[in-house]
């Protein structure tokens, strides 16, 4: 007679398994279900649209700024130029005024009249010296040099000579007016009469 074996048979162990993890909540205001990862990205691309309002609100604040001192400075060189216009106007007549003057006391001293040509000459010349301070308070001055050969920033021929001599060509002759500067640039150019070589001339002796 067989003996049963009477061993019992080992059971099997199965391991325990964990509660399912709950699912993630509803966003409360759009109710779709996000991931922390959805959700991550849903805020970088809210910070990447705010930074980008940002940039755009700046470079436009400086376009603004960039317009208004353009324009500043435009209003301000048109101002400075219908000055500067308007100045010269009014120096430009008060050097034919002064040019007036010197008419006057030509025709005086030059004239065969017995009546007290002295007091006159004086008091013409009186008023050319406060002409001349009126025009220097306005940094305008006559030619102070005697500029003897031709320059066509200071002067203005009026008349030319012909002359055989080489060395007196564009040679000043004669002048008619004197020139003035303003700050230092020529206002008004000389008004002269010039020396012009004429190589067919006979020589002069």
């Amino acid at each position: 007679m067989n003996e049963r074996n009477l061993t019992p048979e080992p059971i099997p162990i199965v391991p325990a398994q964990s509660a399912p993890a709950a699912p993630p909540a509803a966003d409360p205001e759009t109710g779709i279900t996000q991931t922390p990862a959805t959700h991550d990205d849903r805020v970088l691309r809210v910070l990447g649209e705010l930074k980008s309002q940002n940039e755009e609100q700046l470079s436009f604040q400086r376009s603004n700024h960039e317009l208004v001192v353009d324009l500043s400075n435009r209003v301000r060189q048109i101002a400075d130029e219908a000055s500067s216009r308007e100045r010269r106007a009014m120096l430009l007549e008060l050097v034919m005024l002064y040019d007036s003057l010197e008419q006057a006391v030509g025709w005086v001293r030059d004239s065969n009249d017995t009546q007290p040509k002295e007091e006159i000459v004086d008091r013409l010349e009186t008023l050319r010296s406060e002409l001349l301070e009126i025009l220097a308070r306005r940094e305008v001055r006559a030619y102070d040099e005697n500029y003897q050969v031709l320059d066509r920033r200071l002067h203005r021929a009026i008349k030319t000579v012909p002359t055989s001599d080489l060395t007196l060509n564009d040679r000043v002759k004669t002048v008619l007016r004197i020139g003035f500067f303003w700050r230092e640039q020529p206002l008004r150019p000389e008004e002269v009469i010039v020396f012009k070589y004429k190589p067919e001339l006979p020589e002069e002796h």
